[in-house]
Protein backbone atom coordinates (compact mmCIF):
# COMPACT_ATOMS: atom_id res chain seq x y z
CA UNK A 1 0.00 0.00 0.00
CA UNK A 2 2.43 2.17 1.03
CA UNK A 3 5.18 1.65 -2.45
CA UNK A 4 1.56 2.23 -4.39
CA UNK A 5 1.53 5.57 -2.55
CA UNK A 6 5.07 6.34 -2.60
CA UNK A 7 5.17 5.42 -6.39
CA UNK A 8 2.17 7.92 -7.26
CA UNK A 9 3.94 10.81 -5.75
CA UNK A 10 7.14 10.55 -7.29
CA UNK A 11 5.88 9.60 -10.67
CA UNK A 12 8.51 12.40 -12.87
CA UNK A 13 5.75 13.02 -15.37
CA UNK A 14 3.42 14.30 -13.06
CA UNK A 15 6.13 16.29 -11.17
CA UNK A 16 7.40 17.67 -14.64
CA UNK A 17 3.30 18.57 -15.30
CA UNK A 18 3.04 19.89 -11.49
CA UNK A 19 5.92 22.47 -12.00
CA UNK A 20 4.35 24.14 -15.42
CA UNK A 21 1.41 24.44 -13.96
CA UNK A 22 3.02 26.18 -10.88
CA UNK A 23 5.15 28.30 -13.30
CA UNK A 24 2.09 29.17 -15.36
CA UNK A 25 0.24 30.47 -12.09
CA UNK A 26 3.38 32.67 -10.70
CA UNK A 27 3.95 34.16 -14.21
CA UNK A 28 -0.05 35.23 -14.39
CA UNK A 29 0.77 37.01 -11.12
CA UNK A 30 3.56 38.45 -12.36
CA UNK A 31 1.47 39.69 -15.36
CA UNK A 32 -1.32 41.18 -13.21
CA UNK A 33 1.49 42.81 -10.86
CA UNK A 34 3.07 44.54 -14.04
CA UNK A 35 0.03 45.18 -16.25
CA UNK A 36 -3.03 45.56 -14.40
CA UNK A 37 -2.02 47.35 -10.84
CA UNK A 38 -5.11 48.54 -10.37
CA UNK A 39 -6.62 44.93 -9.43
CA UNK A 40 -4.23 44.93 -6.12
CA UNK A 41 -6.05 48.34 -5.16
CA UNK A 42 -9.40 45.52 -4.37
CA UNK A 43 -7.21 43.54 -2.06
CA UNK A 44 -4.39 41.59 -2.55
CA UNK A 45 -6.43 38.18 -1.65
CA UNK A 46 -8.54 38.99 -4.36
CA UNK A 47 -5.39 38.63 -6.83
CA UNK A 48 -4.22 35.76 -5.09
CA UNK A 49 -7.33 33.08 -5.45
CA UNK A 50 -7.47 34.81 -9.21
CA UNK A 51 -3.71 33.67 -9.77
CA UNK A 52 -4.88 30.16 -9.14
CA UNK A 53 -8.37 29.78 -10.60
CA UNK A 54 -10.13 29.84 -7.31
CA UNK A 55 -12.56 33.07 -8.04
CA UNK A 56 -12.50 35.03 -11.39
CA UNK A 57 -12.86 38.94 -12.45
CA UNK A 58 -15.84 38.27 -15.30
CA UNK A 59 -14.63 41.52 -17.20
CA UNK A 60 -10.57 39.57 -17.48
CA UNK A 61 -10.48 36.59 -20.31
CA UNK A 62 -7.58 35.59 -18.77
CA UNK A 63 -9.09 34.66 -15.41
CA UNK A 64 -11.22 32.02 -17.61
CA UNK A 65 -8.28 30.32 -19.06
CA UNK A 66 -6.69 29.79 -15.95
CA UNK A 67 -10.02 28.16 -13.96
CA UNK A 68 -9.84 25.72 -17.37
CA UNK A 69 -6.15 25.38 -16.76
CA UNK A 70 -6.73 24.43 -13.21
CA UNK A 71 -9.85 22.56 -14.16
CA UNK A 72 -7.65 19.96 -16.66
CA UNK A 73 -5.16 19.94 -14.62
CA UNK A 74 -6.89 18.74 -11.30
CA UNK A 75 -8.77 15.98 -13.61
CA UNK A 76 -5.12 15.01 -15.17
CA UNK A 77 -3.58 14.48 -11.78
CA UNK A 78 -6.42 12.62 -10.24
CA UNK A 79 -7.44 10.29 -13.29
CA UNK A 80 -3.65 9.55 -14.11
CA UNK A 81 -3.11 8.17 -10.32
CA UNK A 82 -6.19 6.20 -10.52
CA UNK A 83 -4.95 4.52 -14.30
CA UNK A 84 -1.39 4.24 -13.53
CA UNK A 85 -0.87 0.78 -11.72
CA UNK A 86 -4.56 -0.30 -13.76
CA UNK A 87 -2.74 0.20 -17.03
CA UNK A 88 0.69 -1.60 -16.91
CA UNK A 89 -0.68 -5.05 -15.82
CA UNK A 90 -3.91 -4.85 -12.93
CA UNK A 91 -3.96 -8.74 -12.98
CA UNK A 92 0.07 -8.09 -10.94
CA UNK A 93 -1.23 -5.21 -8.88
CA UNK A 94 -4.17 -6.45 -7.15
CA UNK A 95 -2.70 -10.07 -6.80
CA UNK A 96 -0.40 -8.92 -4.33
CA UNK A 97 -2.42 -6.35 -1.90
CA UNK A 98 -6.40 -6.77 -1.56
CA UNK A 99 -8.99 -4.63 -3.37
CA UNK A 100 -10.21 -2.41 -1.11
CA UNK A 101 -6.75 -1.44 -0.01
CA UNK A 102 -5.63 -0.67 -3.69
CA UNK A 103 -8.43 1.47 -3.49
CA UNK A 104 -7.85 3.25 -0.64
CA UNK A 105 -4.12 3.68 -1.42
CA UNK A 106 -5.05 5.34 -4.84
CA UNK A 107 -7.79 7.84 -3.09
CA UNK A 108 -4.78 8.76 -0.45
CA UNK A 109 -2.23 9.04 -2.83
CA UNK A 110 -4.56 11.82 -4.99
CA UNK A 111 -5.44 13.56 -1.77
CA UNK A 112 -1.69 13.84 -0.56
CA UNK A 113 -0.73 15.03 -4.23
CA UNK A 114 -3.18 17.67 -4.47
CA UNK A 115 -2.06 18.59 -0.42
CA UNK A 116 1.68 18.86 -1.23
CA UNK A 117 0.40 21.14 -4.90
CA UNK A 118 -1.29 23.51 -2.44
CA UNK A 119 1.11 23.68 0.19
CA UNK A 120 3.44 24.45 -2.57
CA UNK A 121 1.62 26.80 -4.46
CA UNK A 122 0.33 28.35 -1.51
CA UNK A 123 3.82 29.01 -0.07
CA UNK A 124 5.55 30.36 -2.94
CA UNK A 125 2.72 32.76 -4.03
CA UNK A 126 2.24 34.33 -0.50
CA UNK A 127 6.04 34.34 -0.61
CA UNK A 128 6.53 36.78 -3.46
CA UNK A 129 3.50 38.61 -2.42
CA UNK A 130 5.18 39.38 0.87
CA UNK A 131 8.71 39.94 -0.16
CA UNK A 132 6.84 42.97 -3.44
CA UNK A 133 5.85 44.59 0.31
CA UNK A 134 1.99 43.81 -0.28
CA UNK A 135 0.11 43.21 2.86
CA UNK A 136 -2.11 40.14 3.34
CA UNK A 137 -4.40 38.51 5.66
CA UNK A 138 -2.59 35.33 6.80
CA UNK A 139 -5.68 34.03 8.47
CA UNK A 140 -7.80 34.65 5.75
CA UNK A 141 -4.92 33.01 3.57
CA UNK A 142 -4.97 29.79 5.80
CA UNK A 143 -8.61 29.81 5.53
CA UNK A 144 -9.03 30.14 1.82
CA UNK A 145 -5.99 27.07 1.84
CA UNK A 146 -8.64 24.98 3.40
CA UNK A 147 -11.40 25.57 1.47
CA UNK A 148 -9.75 25.50 -1.90
CA UNK A 149 -8.17 21.89 -0.22
CA UNK A 150 -11.33 20.30 0.32
CA UNK A 151 -12.85 21.65 -2.82
CA UNK A 152 -10.58 20.26 -5.15
CA UNK A 153 -11.01 17.28 -3.43
CA UNK A 154 -14.23 17.00 -3.71
CA UNK A 155 -14.38 18.18 -7.93
CA UNK A 156 -11.29 15.50 -8.26
CA UNK A 157 -13.74 12.37 -6.96
CA UNK A 158 -16.63 13.85 -8.79
CA UNK A 159 -14.46 13.83 -11.90
CA UNK A 160 -13.47 9.97 -10.88
CA UNK A 161 -17.12 8.63 -10.89
CA UNK A 162 -18.08 10.73 -14.08
CA UNK A 163 -14.93 9.29 -15.42
CA UNK A 164 -15.92 5.21 -14.23
CA UNK A 165 -19.19 5.54 -15.90
CA UNK A 166 -18.46 7.77 -19.29
CA UNK A 167 -14.56 8.61 -20.55
CA UNK A 168 -12.07 10.95 -19.89
CA UNK A 169 -13.65 13.19 -23.12
CA UNK A 170 -16.99 13.60 -21.72
CA UNK A 171 -15.18 14.14 -17.98
CA UNK A 172 -13.52 17.17 -18.93
CA UNK A 173 -16.37 18.06 -21.25
CA UNK A 174 -18.40 18.06 -18.06
CA UNK A 175 -16.03 20.62 -16.06
CA UNK A 176 -16.20 23.17 -18.69
CA UNK A 177 -19.82 23.66 -18.19
CA UNK A 178 -17.67 25.88 -15.29
CA UNK A 179 -15.51 28.24 -17.54
CA UNK A 180 -18.39 28.95 -19.69
CA UNK A 181 -21.22 29.26 -17.39
CA UNK A 182 -17.77 32.07 -16.16
CA UNK A 183 -17.74 33.03 -19.84
CA UNK A 184 -21.64 33.70 -20.95
CA UNK A 185 -21.97 35.45 -17.24
CA UNK A 186 -24.24 33.01 -15.49
CA UNK A 187 -23.39 33.13 -11.68
CA UNK A 188 -21.55 30.64 -10.22
CA UNK A 189 -19.25 31.90 -8.06
CA UNK A 190 -20.61 29.40 -5.10
CA UNK A 191 -18.87 26.87 -6.67
CA UNK A 192 -15.21 28.77 -6.36
CA UNK A 193 -13.44 28.04 -3.01
CA UNK A 194 -12.75 31.85 -2.54
CA UNK A 195 -16.62 32.39 -1.94
CA UNK A 196 -17.22 29.30 -0.02
CA UNK A 197 -14.55 30.40 2.72
CA UNK A 198 -17.80 30.62 5.30
CA UNK A 199 -18.72 26.89 4.14
CA UNK A 200 -15.46 25.03 5.39
CA UNK A 201 -17.90 22.70 7.81
CA UNK A 202 -20.25 22.10 4.80
CA UNK A 203 -17.68 21.06 1.91
CA UNK A 204 -15.77 18.95 4.28
CA UNK A 205 -19.18 17.01 4.84
CA UNK A 206 -19.84 16.66 1.47
CA UNK A 207 -15.99 15.75 0.74
CA UNK A 208 -16.26 12.70 4.09
CA UNK A 209 -19.67 11.44 1.67
CA UNK A 210 -18.05 11.84 -1.39
CA UNK A 211 -15.21 9.64 -0.02
CA UNK A 212 -17.57 7.07 0.93
CA UNK A 213 -19.20 6.87 -1.94
CA UNK A 214 -16.20 6.93 -4.56
CA UNK A 215 -14.89 4.07 -2.43
CA UNK A 216 -17.56 1.96 -3.13
CA UNK A 217 -18.01 2.82 -6.71
CA UNK A 218 -13.93 2.26 -7.70
CA UNK A 219 -14.33 -1.03 -5.58
CA UNK A 220 -17.61 -1.80 -7.46
CA UNK A 221 -16.23 -1.01 -10.80
CA UNK A 222 -13.10 -3.14 -10.61
CA UNK A 223 -15.24 -6.30 -9.15
CA UNK A 224 -17.16 -6.01 -11.91
CA UNK A 225 -13.94 -6.06 -14.37
CA UNK A 226 -12.35 -9.03 -13.51
CA UNK A 227 -15.62 -11.02 -13.34
CA UNK A 228 -15.94 -9.97 -17.15
CA UNK A 229 -12.29 -11.24 -17.24
CA UNK A 230 -13.22 -14.11 -15.90
CA UNK A 231 -16.11 -14.92 -17.56
CA UNK A 232 -14.20 -14.46 -21.02
CA UNK A 233 -11.64 -16.79 -19.87
CA UNK A 234 -14.56 -19.62 -19.22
Amino acid sequence: MISIIKRDLLSTKRIKCTLSIISIYLIYFFVQNIFIKSLFKGGVEQVFARTIGITYDKMHFLDILIIILSLTYLIYITISIYLDDLSSGKEQILLRIDRKKYIIAKLISIIIYILIVNVILYFLLFTIIHFLGYKINIMFILKLFLTDFILKLIYSFISLIIYNFTNIIITILIFMIIPIGVLIHIPIKFLFAYQNINNLLILFIIFVVLFIGVNKILIFKIDNLFTLEEKNEI
